[in-house]
């Protein structure tokens, strides 16, 4: 695509391209929520897996020497290592995460899809009443990923909300004299 902007604005987008385009935000919401959610729940997961790792060395290591260090010392990795079932069970497991990465990987090609029927629709490549079926036929394969998507989503913070929005008007804003 050239430098220049592709859309004219979107007030004088037809109403099927509105729809396009409220789509084409939905999709890339998706797909970025998706791909920071996991992102940051892996590098949960690595360090709490990394501090269970140095404390039972720790505790392995300083039960040889323990006139070193203090039995509360011992006392606290004891319990961090017998807790960790507790630990691991509030962490998301890998096999959620990866199909949430499913899912994220469906919306970009999802996305992808809805835009280049928006340009087609756009360029009057193909006529209102074409891209309203295509766009049906999307949304078929669209369906039940949303619900699929929230099952895996435990929670996204307002500050992630905020990025996550802040990268979709980036995005657009390139569209958009």
């Amino acid at each position: 695509m050239s430098k220049e902007k592709a859309v004219k604005g979107v007030d004088s987008l037809s109403a099927t391209e509105n729809i396009l385009w409220e789509e084409l935000k939905k999709a890339l919401t998706y797909f970025n929520e998706a791909l920071l959610y996991t992102d940051r729940k892996r590098k949960w997961s690595r360090g709490v897996d990394s501090l269970l790792l140095f404390v039972g060395i720790g505790a392995t290591f300083f039960r040889e020497y323990e006139s070193w260090v203090s039995p509360a010392a011992l006392v606290i990795m004891t319990a961090i290592l017998s807790c960790k079932s507790d630990i691991l069970r509030f962490l998301q497991s890998e096999e959620e995460l990866s199909k949430l990465d499913a899912i994220g990987m469906f919306y970009q090609n999802y996305f992808h899809d809805v835009e280049q029927l928006f340009f087609n629709l756009h360029y009057n490549r193909i006529d209102e009443k074409n891209a309203m079926e295509r766009l049906r036929q999307l949304r078929k394969l669209e369906y039940g990923k949303e619900t699929e998507f929230n099952k895996y989503v435990r929670k996204c913070s307002k500050k992630d909300n905020e990025y996550i929005h802040q990268v979709v008007e980036r995005y657009y804003k390139n569209y958009i004299d």
